[in-house]
């Protein structure tokens, strides 16, 4: 926090002193300069965060790790992988659900949306694609089978 405070100053700061992320999300997602800086701020702590995090959960004998990462191809993540995940849907349900959830602007869902590598190129490089056109109740089925197929039955 204080790197991105001494770069963008105390702009980005809600009253308590926490992260204003909506501020900061302005800024990043509407200038590619500013999403680089930050990415090139935040991302080596957040590797370094990640890594310990999933080291001191095998050291414990965990048999499955979840990275829920935006950036995982665009910051490199995928070799911490064994599987890929990819939960695609259209823009549009995205722009929708951006909408509704995070109470987006169009235009800002779009944003956020296009500053990530496209989804058909994802779909490409994922291992295991599940399509989330539907309600959370059906994706949730969808994770459920495949940890039985995966994990709860070995």
């Amino acid at each position: 926090l204080t790197a991105l405070v001494n770069r963008f100053g105390e702009a980005i700061l809600n009253t308590d002193g926490t992260l204003n992320r909506t501020e900061l999300g302005q800024r990043i997602f509407s200038d590619d300069a500013i999403r680089k800086e930050v990415n090139d701020i935040l991302q080596p702590l957040i590797r370094q965060e990640i890594t310990s995090r999933m080291k001191a959960y095998k050291d414990q004998g965990k048999s499955l790790i979840v990275l829920d990462i935006p950036l995982l191809f665009e910051m490199h993540y995928e070799n911490l992988c064994d599987d890929i995940i990819v939960v695609a849907v259209s823009v549009e349900t995205q722009i929708a659900r951006m909408e509704k959830r995070n109470g987006y602007t169009r235009r800002e869902a779009l944003e956020r949306i296009q500053s990530q590598m496209p989804l058909e190129e994802k779909v490409k490089r994922a291992t295991i694609v599940w399509s989330n056109e539907g309600t959370l109740q059906e994706l949730e089925q969808k994770v459920h089978q495949w940890l039985l197929e995966n994990f709860l039955r070995k």
